[in-house]
């Protein structure tokens, strides 16, 4: 074939392929965007070449990262470390089986944790006193990319920030939950009517009154709960002072309640938020983060406040059973990222040192073996190893905040069996 013909089938192609992409829906035209970019789409972890981890440098500190279904395209959020970088959402894209930084799509003032709808055709952001919704296929192309935002709670942005921080969606994409750590509310949005009203406060249909400084947001395998951890209960509960300060000596006496885990009826929350919480039990010192075991019956949970985890079972929480927390798991220094892993064998946990006579200078990954509950070995990771996101197939991205790095890997080759 000569290059008039090879020329010509081109055309014809492209123009086949920008009718197709008028015609089709969000999902299959994010597809095709990821073929035209060079990207092999698949439904394994396509960025994992023959290293079980590797390390991609980024511009900023990473909080989070959503990978899309394709596999081939990640978004992380990133917050500046120096005057010279900005705020933003950062585009990975897969290269020989690496991801690498691509771009940054600007966003003020501080987006940290997200969530993808199921289809991946919307990115919902907590961004510190907003919630922003964001438009994948814009972002990937480099565009504007910000479909709207609005406010998680009324007044001054300045007086009143609700500091979100944290996101889930709802199994069929209708509602998004943001975690406000500072106004110890989850709040819920209509993602349908978001869009009808322009993403303004409208779209809000109430918040869930948890307790002090609520984080991590876990569905149910089934999607009927909602789980949360907040790292303080509240007086009103009746709690024991149980927790030192964070940082205090060790003989420091306990002035602090311990935190509390939620289970939220999704149903409820999506029509009466306020009358949602289906039971509350006392957590550990500092509850931040938590990862659902691949069957769905234990919560693992860090606590910050007293270097260790805590397995949690689902059942006994949902029926309010205050035996629900089982016994503590000690780790490394102020213990933030956890992740079960898909085969059900290990949870790893980021040991931040937060707190700790040497700051952020050292992380660890701590390997539990969910059988024996003990800790059976160490990663070395980058400073603040603050979130796990689970990507597509095999892949887990590990956010090392302080580092600005991500860590990328293999899951089913971190431990040997």
């Amino acid at each position: 074939m000569d290059r008039g013909s090879l020329a010509d089938c081109k055309r014809r192609k492209d123009h086949a392929l920008n009718v197709q992409l008028a015609r089709i829906g969000s999902v299959v035209a994010l597809l095709v965007l990821s073929l035209v970019l060079g990207f092999p789409a698949t439904a394994k972890g396509a960025c994992m070449a023959s290293e079980a981890r590797y390390d991609i440098p980024l511009p900023g500190h990473p909080f989070s990262v959503q990978e899309m279904p394709s596999g081939v395209v990640a978004f992380v959020s990133i917050n500046s470390g120096n005057p010279n970088q900005s705020n933003g959402i950062g585009v990975l894209r897969c290269s020989n089986g690496h991801f690498t930084f691509s771009h940054l799509i600007r966003l003020e003032p501080q987006p940290t944790g997200m969530a993808l709808t199921r289809a991946g055709s919307l990115l919902v952001v907590a961004d510190d006193g907003f919630i922003v919704f964001v438009d994948p296929a814009k972002a990937i192309a480099g565009e504007d990319a910000i479909v709207g935002y609005m406010q998680g709670a009324e007044g001054s942005v300045e007086d009143n920030d609700a500091g979100a921080v944290y996101v889930a969606i709802s199994p069929d994409d209708r509602f998004a939950f943001i975690s406000e750590e500072s106004a110890g509310t989850i709040t819920v949005v209509d993602l349908a009517k978001a869009r009808e009203v322009q993403y303004s406060r409208r779209a809000i249909v109430g918040d869930i009154d948890v307790a002090n400084a609520p984080i991590a947001l876990n569905l149910s395998n089934d999607g009927k709960f909602l789980f949360t951890t907040t790292e303080e209960g509240r007086r009103s509960f009746g709690w024991p002072n149980v927790c030192r300060p964070e940082g205090s000596p060790q003989g420091t006496k306990p002035n602090h309640l311990p935190g509390a885990i939620f289970a939220i009826d999704v149903a409820k929350a999506e029509s009466n938020p306020r009358d949602a919480i289906v039971a509350k039990i006392p957590g550990g010192c500092a509850p931040v983060r938590m990862s659902l075991s691949a069957d769905g019956l234990t919560a693992w949970v860090s606590n910050r406040g007293a270097n260790s985890v805590s397995p949690i079972s689902t059942s006994k929480l949902l029926a309010g059973d205050q035996t629900a927390l089982g016994a503590p798991i000690a780790v490394g220094s102020n213990p933030v990222a956890i992740a079960a892993t898909r085969d059900g064998k290990y949870v790893l946990v980021g040991n931040t040192n937060r707190f700790g006579a040497g700051g952020t200078a050292a992380g660890t990954v701590s390997i539990i073996d969910t059988n024996s509950r003990s800790v059976i070995g160490t990663l070395q990771v980058g400073e603040f190893p603050r979130e796990f996101s689970h990507g597509v197939g095999s892949t887990l991205f590990l956010a090392n905040n302080r580092s600005d790095t991500l860590t990328v890997f293999d899951e089913s080759r971190l431990v040997s069996p």
